[in-house]
């Protein structure tokens, strides 16, 4: 095996696992062996092999951008882990917490975190809610 045919075989397997990453390394590492056994095939002048193999690594990068990225992601969403790639605050639909006051101020309290609720809900402290949704870094209450 030639080693522009290991550098795409290795390629391959790095594009197949980048499903189970949420980084973009992966990805890009194997774009650019993809590219560099490109540029090992070639038989043309080197500044016009360098210049093949940088059009070829440029397109391949935008549709990793726009295609490859974006269907990762759909199928991360929808066999793999739900909602993965969202993190923090934008993560807590459909968690239950309760109120508690602090400083005279009502706060949400999920999992042992701290959270602001997005307006000032008739609801006491000690009581248990469900969250609906997160607008401007703040959580939407539905109470239980």
């Amino acid at each position: 095996m030639s080693i522009g045919m290991c550098l795409i075989f290795i390629g391959i397997i790095l594009i197949l696992l980048d499903i189970f990453f949420l980084t973009d390394l992966p990805t890009v590492v194997a774009i650019v062996l993809f590219s560099i056994a490109l540029y090992i095939n070639l038989n043309y002048e080197p500044l016009i092999n360098i210049t093949i193999t940088l059009v070829f690594f440029f397109i391949f990068f935008i549709v990793y951008v726009s295609v490859w990225k974006k269907l990762k992601l759909y199928v991360i969403d929808k066999w793999l882990a739900k909602d993965a790639y969202k993190a923090g605050v934008y993560n807590l639909p459909g968690h239950q917490g309760t109120i508690k006051l602090i400083e005279d101020k009502k706060v949400a309290i999920i999992d042992g975190d701290v959270y602001a609720l997005f307006e000032d809900y008739n609801i006491s402290e000690g009581e248990k809610f469900i969250v609906k949704e997160v607008k401007d870094g703040k959580i939407v209450i539905d109470k239980n």
